[in-house]
């Protein structure tokens, strides 16, 4: 339950800090279909909450482009996600690929790999300008199947992103 409740105090301080823009904000349909996309924005142009949500994961297609509205085109600024980490068992027998012995999906041994070790999840951070963000941000190679790592993000059925967006100053 410490888990639980750690991630669920994450999350409210989260809500708590971007309330303004999440609730009061400029909302921004920009797509939808199998992939939805929705923006957020302060009523300064300064802040900014992008939602990134997909159906279904199409095969060979392992980029994504993020588009926000709203920004401000003369200003700089930070575009960040959140870090997550990655339960092994998510990528099945692949685990094969990369362990010195064999694991059986679904094992005792698979379980146990799972509760201790954790992949790196994919997150995003860069800073630009708002013409540049909204002229669209190509965000990370999604998983393939093969070659995941720090460049990589694992984006499935049902998957979901939130991308954060703050001016910088000069």
């Amino acid at each position: 339950y410490t888990t639980l409740f750690r991630s669920l105090k994450n999350q409210i301080e989260l809500y708590k800090k971007w309330r303004d823009v999440l609730q009061f904000g400029s909302f921004y349909r920009i797509r939808s279909g199998n992939t939805h996309e929705w923006v957020s924005v302060s009523s300064d142009g300064r802040r900014a909450v992008a939602m990134l949500m997909r159906e279904k994961a199409l095969p060979n297609t392992p980029n994504e482009i993020l588009r926000p509205a709203g920004l401000e085109p003369a200003l700089r600024y930070r575009l960040s996600s959140i870090e997550s980490k990655v339960e092994v068992k998510r990528f099945g027998s692949l685990v094969n690929t990369i362990a010195p012995f064999h694991v059986k999906q679904g094992s005792l041994v698979h379980r146990l790999i799972n509760r201790f070790i954790k992949m790196p999840g994919d997150s995003e951070e860069l800073i630009s300008s708002g013409s540049a963000l909204m002229a669209g941000v190509k965000l990370k190679q999604a998983y393939i199947g093969t070659g995941y790592g720090d460049n990589t993000r694992l984006y499935t059925d049902f998957a979901s992103r939130m991308y954060f967006i703050e001016a910088r100053e000069n």
